[in-house]
């Protein structure tokens, strides 16, 4: 046991260490500081659509495909500061940033917000944290990021489009952006929202049948998030039944208003979280034959919930093989730890049946036996991981650990979880 304790003082030193080796922002910095783990900075899309209009309900195609989560930036900001104190891609976040005590805003970001541009949607969204001297902040929970400038799309009607000469256009403008559309542009436009100019105008001009004609179309207290669906049709043809060459033919115009942050029926695609594909350990496929895993007698664990455990909470796990193991691995989903231990062990995760240079942190945690060097075909394993358990103490209470083991024989494998809460 004391090598074990001998472990732990030497890997926690390396919380600090780790944190102010990725990245600092603050390298001349010596005032008091805290950390800001990443872990729980995740990321949300609002991404619903509630359609106000004057016709039938109009189903729309999956609106931004192409937005990926990996491609947001992520800019850190200090109360009362105009810049940010660091900035990141939401891909590259790294899990434990140092910063100077105080209080903090995380934003989330996609796109440059163009005053006006077509195919520029702009994502934003931020959520509030505090930096505490000597700890580290891991609540902070997921930022939401909304649609959050104003999209215009511009519809010729098939009948106006028969009528129209090659000047048609429509000219629309929203706070001091402006942008053309004519018959054949399908993109939509974007604008940047300006509090004080809450104002879209779109205007038609050019010829109708040799005769020009204008019409516009305006809309106030425009907001962020919005989407407006405008539509330019024929609403007379004067004469058509009398033979009248004065031809009057008239535009005239609907719109059908999408508030992009109201729920209702779309054809938007949830988009998963992909900070983390990295593809290098997948799960095998669990399968009804092969190892089996139970908790051991007397431990009270639950393999299907979470367990709380204390420094000196027994952790054990009986795993068994008709056939004798190929694969045992052992991996911890929490970034910080897992980095803790490359820092100390050299190893992110423990392979029972090749432990290489990491045999004696094995030996040390009781992963295994005195003198035990792999876990090859053996038909058994006491499973004890109650050496880990100062460690996770170590590294924060109220802290959710999920050891994951990966475990194969000649008949099958096996993934499975133990959920640990720190006290």
């Amino acid at each position: 046991m004391n090598s074990i304790y001998k472990l732990l003082l030497a890997l926690l030193p390396l919380i600090a260490l780790s944190a102010c080796s990725k990245e600092d922002p603050f390298p001349s910095y010596d005032g008091p500081m805290g950390m800001l783990s990443t872990k729980s900075l995740s990321l949300e899309l609002e991404n619903e659509e509630n359609i106000i209009q004057t016709k039938q309900p109009l189903k729309l195609p999956k609106y931004v495909p192409n937005v990926q989560k990996r491609d947001f930036t992520i800019a850190i900001t200090k109360d009362g500061d105009s810049r940010p104190y660091a900035s990141y891609k939401y891909s590259e976040l790294p899990e434990v940033i140092s910063l100077p005590v105080g209080k903090y805003k995380a934003v989330a970001s996609y796109g440059s917000n163009p005053v006006a541009a077509f195919d520029a949607p702009y994502f934003s969204g931020e959520k509030s944290f505090e930096i505490v001297q000597d700890q580290i902040t891991d609540d902070i929970g997921p930022i939401v990021a909304r649609f959050s400038n104003i999209r215009v799309t511009i519809i010729f009607d098939p009948v106006l489009m028969e009528h129209c000469d090659a000047d048609a256009k429509v000219a629309v403008k929203a706070g001091s952006g402006i942008l053309n559309f004519t018959p054949e542009e399908d993109r939509s436009g974007y604008f940047r929202y300006l509090a004080n100019s809450a104002t879209l105008a779109a205007e038609f001009s050019g010829s109708i049948d040799g005769n020009p004609d204008s019409n516009v179309i305006s809309f106030q207290n425009v907001q962020p998030g919005n989407h407006y669906r405008i539509t330019f049709r024929l609403a007379t043809i004067a004469g058509s039944e009398t033979g009248d060459h004065d031809v009057a033919i008239k535009i005239d115009t609907d719109c059908e208003e999408m508030d992009m942050n109201v729920s209702a029926e779309t054809d938007w695609e949830p988009i998963d979280d992909d900070r983390f594909e990295t593809g290098e350990t997948p799960d095998p496929p669990v399968t009804t034959s092969g190892p089996a895993i139970v908790p051991a007698p007397g431990t009270g664990l639950n393999l299907d919930a979470e367990n709380k455990v204390g420094a000196d909470s027994k952790v054990a796990l009986n795993v068994t093989s008709a056939s004798g193991f190929t694969e045992f691995k052992v991996y911890i989903d929490d970034e910080e730890l897992a980095e803790l231990l490359e820092a100390s062990m050299g190893v992110r995760y423990f392979d029972l049946i090749n432990p290489g240079e990491s045999l004696e942190a094995c030996h040390s945690l009781g992963l295994l036996d005195d003198g035990q060097t792999s876990l090859s075909g053996l038909k058994s394993k006491d499973f004890d991981v109650s050496g880990f358990m100062p460690m996770l103490v170590g590294v924060g209470s109220d802290r959710l650990f999920i050891f994951r083991l990966v475990i194969s024989d000649a008949d099958g494998s096996i993934t499975q979880q133990l959920k640990l809460r720190t006290l």
